[in-house]
């Protein structure tokens, strides 16, 4: 089974994706940010990374550029789902490896649950 983590700091977003990807197939673990992400790979080995870029203690650009210096992770596939979004950031995310993002007030969740698939091989 594919594993997904969804690193969000509102439990009213995550909780229910994880429930989401759940229900489609994957299993699915939580973190409030950025640095209990890094925590969680440690020992909990993810297929794909789900992430919110505005979260307190590690952002999710800070997250991103961690796990691109490390070995075990420097290609783990990461999906964006941020209200935060501008070509800006679009452009910094593509350096740091993003292929996708979605926008959390306009996302079409079948359309992202495919792409997960197709990102994990599911």
């Amino acid at each position: 089974m594919k594993r997904v983590l969804v690193v969000d700091d509102q439990a009213d977003c995550s909780e229910p994706m994880a429930r989401l990807l759940k229900l489609c197939g994957f299993e699915a673990q939580t973190a409030a940010n950025g640095r209990e992400a890094l925590d969680t790979l440690q020992h909990w080995s993810a297929d794909l990374v789900l992430l919110d870029l505005m979260m307190p203690i590690m952002d999710g650009f800070a997250f991103l550029e961690a796990i691109r210096n490390q070995p075990q992770w420097s290609d783990l596939p990461v999906i964006v789902f941020s209200a935060w979004d501008n070509e800006t950031t679009r452009y910094r995310l593509q350096r740091l490896g993003v292929k996708t993002t979605y926008r959390k007030a306009d996302t079409d969740f079948d359309t992202m649950v495919s792409q997960i698939k197709e990102l994990v091989g599911a």
